[in-house]
């Protein structure tokens, strides 16, 4: 057993009134796994993020670093809860490593669902209840493999982030 097994068997006996003896001498472990079933039955399992899938690769981006003109953008997509979709559907964002609201998003994804062949070519225009870009977009791709690509601009208040494109590879479920 590893200790991550030591520590959530000792959890799960204080919590139940269980006696748990670990030795650390290659004795004999006397434990409940009564009392691991029943903390791990009593805990609720919740998808709460869903998830997520990074771009193949972070996008070199020009024009707003923290220590000269160049820093990366980070794009990815979410699904299920993650990304508040519905079947069918892939939301699609991209956040540089600049800090700061972003106040405009020039941003546009291509996408080509492989699967269906249906594609599209979308601005990156969500915004947030105050009007703020959120530098996502939910697409209507339909289910199957989708291919994406992101570029384009995201301005700053004191910058302009120009994003190189980026390119990932997601499985939309129906």
């Amino acid at each position: 057993m590893n200790c991550r097994t030591y520590a959530l068997r000792a959890l799960a006996a204080g919590m139940l009134g269980s006696a748990v003896v670990i030795a650390t001498s290659g004795q004999a472990i006397a434990e409940t796994d009564a009392g691991v079933s029943a903390l791990s039955n009593a805990i609720p399992k919740i998808d709460i993020a869903g998830t997520y899938a990074p771009f193949v690769y972070t996008s070199p981006t020009l024009g707003c670093g923290s220590n000269g003109p160049f820093t990366f953008t980070a794009a990815s997509d979410a699904g299920g809860t993650a990304g508040n979709v519905g079947h069918g559907q892939i939301r699609l964002q991209g956040t540089p490593a600049y800090s700061g609201a972003p106040m405009a998003s020039g941003l546009v994804i291509a996408w080509l669902n492989v699967t269906t062949g249906a594609n599209g070519v979308v601005p990156v225009d969500d915004t947030d209840s105050n009007g703020t870009p959120t530098l996502g977009r939910v697409v209507d791709s339909g289910s199957g493999t989708v291919v994406a690509s992101m570029a384009g601009s995201v301005t700053y208040n004191d910058a302009i982030c120009h994003v190189a494109p980026t390119v990932g590879v997601f499985t939309v479920a129906r």
